[in-house]
C-alpha cells in the first residue's frame, strides 16, 4: 500500500502541499499517479495538517490524520498502525510526476529482497552540475549490492580530480521534478503541459 505523506509546515515552500498544479492540489496528482500502478492494493494520503485532510475528503482521497512528526517516513510509520498491509511504499506528497512504473518496481522489489530489509530506496544517476550543488537535491551513495551507504545535501562523493559520477535519491522515482520551492512548481507548471522526458529506473537500494 502506498502511503503519500503531506505537511503543512513546508519551511522552504509554506503551504506546498495545498498548491494548484493545473486546477489541482499537488497530492491529488500524486494519487492520480499512485492509482495508475498495477500491483498496489491500496492508495492512502497521511498528513497532519487539517486543510490537507480537509481537502483530500473533498476530492474523494482516503486520508489518515496523524500527529506531528519530523519525516515523512515517522508519519507513513503512524499510519501503518491504523491500516495493516503486507508492506508500505512512501511516496511523498511532492512528486506529481511520480513513474507508476517505478511504484510497481519498488513493490515487487519489496517481494524479493533478503528478509528483514527494512526499506528500500530507488536512485538515479545525476548528470546536471547544478543539481548536484543544489541543496534541494539528496544524493546517495551506494555500495555493489547496491545497498544505500549515505544520504546528503551536499555533493557526495566530494569531486576531487576526475568527476565522480552522483546519484540522485528519489523515495521512489520523480521524473526530475519533486516540488518543493516556488521555483519548482512553475517548471512543473511547464512540464505538464509538455511531453514527460524518458527516464531509466535504477534498482532499488535498500538503506
Amino acid at each position: 500500500m502506498p502511503s503519500s505523506p503531506a505537511a503543512g509546515g513546508a519551511s522552504r515552500f509554506p503551504g506546498k502541499p495545498l498548491a494548484q498544479l493545473g486546477g489541482k492540489p499537488l497530492p491529488w496528482h500524486v494519487h492520480q499517479r499512485c492509482l495508475e500502478t498495477k500491483r498496489l492494493d491500496g492508495v492512502v494520503v497521511a498528513t497532519d495538517d487539517e486543510r490537507i485532510e480537509h481537502a483530500c475528503h473533498e476530492l474523494g482521497i482516503q486520508c489518515v490524520r496523524t500527529g506531528e512528526h519530523l519525516t515523512g517516513t515517522d508519519r507513513v510509520a503512524e499510519c501503518a498502525e491504523h491500516l495493516p498491509a503486507d508492506a508500505y511504499i512512501n511516496v511523498q506528497g511532492d512528486e506529481p510526476f511520480i513513474s507508476p512504473a517505478a511504484i510497481d518496481a519498488v513493490s515487487e522489489a519489496l517481494e524479493q529482497l533478503a528478509h528483514g530489509t527494512l526499506a528500500v530506496n530507488a536512485y538515479t544517476e545525476l548528470d546536471d552540475v547544478g543539481a548536484v550543488l543544489d541543496h534541494n537535491v539528496v544524493e546517495v551513495v551506494v555500495d555493489i549490492e547496491p545497498n544505500a551507504l549515505m544520504f546528503s545535501r551536499q555533493p557526495i562523493p566530494y569531486p576531487r580530480g576526475d568527476r565522480p559520477s552522483y546519484l540522485r535519491q528519489l523515495g521512489v522515482v520523480d521524473e526530475g521534478t519533486a516540488v518543493d520551492t516556488p521555483e519548482d512548481l512553475a517548471r512543473a507548471g511547464m512540464l505538464r503541459r509538455s511531453e514527460p522526458s524518458p527516464m531509466t529506473i535504477q534498482a532499488p537500494a535498500a538503506p
